[in-house]
């Protein structure tokens, strides 16, 4: 299906009978349409995520663009992604006329996991203080005064 693209009023129309708003392929068509002779207009998306497959896509509204369903009563389920209008405000517009149009937006799940065992893991804090006390242990041979930390104010002056 066709999306009518208007850099003069930046909005983004979606086809008559689209129920299905795919995020990675509305960003594909505007990226070909942006070279298809387009540049000139103000970019509608900035983008993270999408290129691995684990990882979303996001695609944030910019410039004022927004994106318009199709003119029919509906629920447009909006899939492969997250949209996110221009300062978090909404990145749809209502088509001319009387529509009751519901927005189902199906957020993608992302797992982010770590493990504190096995594999490979950073040195235990024993092992820090041996490498610390013998990266300093020719500078502390040279320390020939006594060290102690019982020492007072009065000890420090005695010994000026």
């Amino acid at each position: 299906m066709a999306y009518t693209f208007d850099g003069s009023t930046k909005r983004i129309t979606l086809p008559t009978g689209m129920v299905t708003l795919n995020l990675v392929d509305l960003h594909s068509r505007w990226k070909e349409w942006i070279l298809a002779g387009n540049a000139e207009c103000l970019l509608a998306f900035s983008t993270v995520g999408g290129e691995i497959t684990e990882i979303p896509l996001y695609l944030f509204m910019q410039n004022g663009w927004l994106i318009v369903p199709q003119s029919a009563n509906h629920t447009l389920t909006v899939t492969n992604g997250i949209l996110v209008g221009q300062g978090g405000a909404d990145p749809f517009t209502d088509p001319a006329g009387s529509y009751k149009i519901r927005i189902n937006r199906q957020v993608p799940g992302i797992a982010i996991g770590y493990s504190t065992t096995g594999g490979s893991s950073g040195p235990t804090a024993a092992e820090i203080a041996a490498a610390v006390r013998l990266e300093l242990s020719t500078e502390m041979a040279r320390v020939d005064a006594a060290v102690s930390t019982r020492a007072t104010i009065a000890d420090v002056f005695a010994a000026a």
